[in-house]
């Protein structure tokens, strides 16, 4: 099952947007406010069928409207969703795709978790229907993992216990732990207290102790594993055939840029035919993305929210710098400090000027602010020799 299209009317801040989706990767960018978690609140919408108070009608419409259009198996399925409520009290019914939502899962930006005590291992979840609705408006829950890792870990040889699907998913959850660092792996989990433990290059510790980029990234992979058992039927359920879809919310949270590089290819490596719609402020993730993944979106003068043309090639934008990402995908005007924008500004008006002593005293501010390796340096160094040579005759 892949998305294909959907069209957003008035609802929420975006007046109107129209997003055609890869059936792979999808990394929707855009400046704060302009509707990325709107888009994925809309998706994850057109498959429930139950009262939300998520998603509102644009302030300035009467109503909002959410039109989707999916392939399913090669059947064409469409979903209409009109949402004619704005007061955050009041509740829309919305009644989309339902018998396909067990298909989709979302995760928002809470992907934190602390240390529990376990009693006891108890038993899975149901996810009946109003409950992946509900996972649906609000996003899935952390809290549950540890638990059904456990479970899995210690049931592993038990008769009957595990279905063979779900010791493939377990083997492929064991290596998320060094999807994204070698040196970090699982080790093992305490058959008394029921606590997790990783092997890192500073000794054994518990799972609960990992950095927050540790336990973002096994959120995201632990939680889609997870949920991928818990609402597929067992025959359905190895986690690698998931074809469904996945919605994540700023993919790059809590993560050091050398992730935020690689955390795409993790994904798309380990559930190969899933279909990931994530939103990012991370120039390292589109850098590193294929072509036609990075959504782009923008705002025209009526207010209508479009996804921008961009320069591509076969290798997407791997050879681009940062500097070039932030500015031609990511719409950054500027990426120098405002700081020293405003000292270089300043230089070009006092050699404008033929200011020679206050150019000079820039100048020794610049040298010692911008990095050592700047090539900005010898120009301001030529333009400032040109000053001095000027007064000199």
């Amino acid at each position: 099952m892949k998305i294909q299209k959907i069209d957003i009317k008035d609802v929420g801040g975006i007046k109107r947007a129209i997003i055609n989706f890869d059936a792979s990767m999808n990394i929707i960018c855009g400046p704060n406010g302009i509707g990325k978690t709107t888009i994925l609140d809309s998706v994850a919408h057109s498959f429930i069928n139950t009262n939300s108070y998520v998603l509102k009608r644009h302030a300035q419409s009467t109503d909002g409207q959410i039109n989707t259009v999916l392939n399913d198996c090669d059947n064409i399925r469409e979903s209409h969703i009109s949402l004619e409520q704005f007061n955050p009290k009041d509740y829309s019914y919305i009644s989309g795709l339902r018998e396909l939502g067990r298909k989709v899962i979302y995760l928002n930006i809470s992907r934190m978790f602390k240390y529990v005590s376990l009693s006891n291992i108890s038993k899975d979840e149901e996810r009946q229907d109003h409950s992946i609705y509900t996972l649906l408006t609000d996003g899935i829950s952390v809290a549950d993992m540890k638990n059904w890792f456990a479970k899995r870990c210690l049931f592993f040889n038990t008769p009957e216990a595990l279905s063979e699907n779900n010791k493939v998913n377990l083997e492929l959850a064991k290596k998320c732990f060094s999807l994204l660092n070698a040196e970090y792996k699982f080790s093992r989990v305490d058959a008394k207290k029921f606590d997790v433990f990783v092997s890192t290059p500073n000794g054994e510790i518990w799972y609960e102790y990992l950095s927050s980029g540790f336990k973002s990234c096994l959120s995201i992979l632990f939680g889609i594993i997870k949920e991928i058992e818990l609402r597929m039927p067992d025959e359905n359920c190895l986690a690698q055939h998931f074809d469904g879809i996945v919605l994540i919310d700023e993919l790059e949270m809590h993560l050091h840029p050398e992730w935020q590089s690689k955390i795409v290819s993790v994904l798309r490596d380990t559930f190969p035919a899933t279909q990931f719609i994530v939103t990012t402020h991370s120039p390292h993730i589109i850098q590193n993305a294929e072509p036609n993944q990075i959504i782009a979106l923008g705002t025209d003068s009526n207010g209508y929210t479009y996804v921008r043309e961009l320069p591509s090639n076969e290798f997407g934008y791997t050879g681009w710098t940062l500097d070039e990402v932030l500015k031609d995908v990511m719409g950054m005007e500027d990426t120098r400090s405002q700081k020293l924008q405003s000292m270089l500004a300043a230089f070009d008006q006092a050699i404008d000027e033929e200011n020679k002593i206050e150019a000079e005293r820039i100048y020794k501010e610049l040298d010692r602010a911008l990095h050592p390796a700047n090539v900005l340096r010898k120009m301001l160094s030529i333009d400032l020799s040109s000053v001095i040579e000027e007064g000199s005759k």
